[in-house]
């Protein structure tokens, strides 16, 4: 993780995504939430353990700084909350710099992020709105999910997943995915038989048997308790399913060690 300037040009030369569109980016040893605004600043998070870091890559030509430059972060309509830049590295028409969070707070600051729509970083105290560096925060919510869940199993690649041995957290990271998917298709209406035929045209062969089951809990789901955006779930889900899966591993040594 404090290699952060090494992360910073991996991540700078990856595939550029939509703006204001949160994506889950891998590095050498780290998973990154990334956004790019309008104007192709870059806004992105990863996690040292459970202390989340910010970094703003900033398009411009314009020379490093000598010292740490002061900003006031804002989301939504709330209170400015005054920060700094420290310059890290500077890369082809682009200045890459650490946000400055107090670690107490850094947690919260996700929390907001997590319920906000918009998060502004100003220059200036007294700046309007229009003089703000913005990033949209929807999507963020789904793609810090995915995050989440990179977090805990090391990995997002099925591929790898495997070859690890890491049988459980691959099962369990499939069911999360079809599961969320299989959330859409009930909210837009589908009938059980049309989400089952649509999901079964994805390459999920070795899931296959389990299918059924997993969109049958699905739509037995009380309407009043389904979510309004199924990928804000997928972490639960997919920690329900680990804690499911090492119970069953649990039950079978008991068993075993009993004969």
């Amino acid at each position: 993780m404090y290699r952060i300037t090494g992360y910073a040009i991996l991540l700078i030369s990856c595939s550029i995504c939509q703006a204001d569109n949160w994506i889950v980016v891998p590095s050498n040893d780290a998973y990154w939430l990334k956004t790019i605004n309008s104007e192709k600043h870059e806004l992105l998070i990863a996690y040292n353990n459970t202390t989340p870091h910010f970094l703003l890559i900033i398009s411009t030509d314009s020379p490093p700084p000598e010292q740490s430059i002061p900003i006031w972060l804002k989301i939504d309509r709330g209170q400015k909350q005054k920060s700094q830049l420290h310059f890290l590295k500077q890369h082809t028409e682009q200045s890459i710099f650490r946000i400055e969070i107090n670690n107490n707070i850094k947690n919260d600051y996700i929390a907001r992020m997590i319920a906000g729509l918009k998060w502004s970083i100003f220059f200036d105290q007294e700046a309007m709105g229009n003089r703000a560096i913005s990033f949209s925060l929807i999507g963020f919510t789904v793609a810090f999910n995915d995050l989440l869940i990179a977090n805990d199993i090391d990995s997002l690649d099925p591929g790898r997943l495997k070859a690890d041995n890491k049988n459980d957290e691959l099962f369990c990271y499939i069911t999360s995915n079809i599961t969320v998917q299989a959330l859409r298709h009930r909210l837009n209406s589908d009938s059980y038989n049309e989400t089952l035929r649509s999901i079964s045209k994805n390459d999920h062969s070795s899931m296959s048997q389990h299918l059924p089951g997993i969109i049958t809990q699905v739509y037995n789901i009380p309407n009043d308790q389904l979510p309004s955006e199924p990928g804000a779930e997928k972490y639960i889900i997919f920690k329900r399913c680990m804690q499911s899966q090492q119970k069953k591993t649990g039950d079978h040594t008991l068993n075993h060690s009993q004969r």
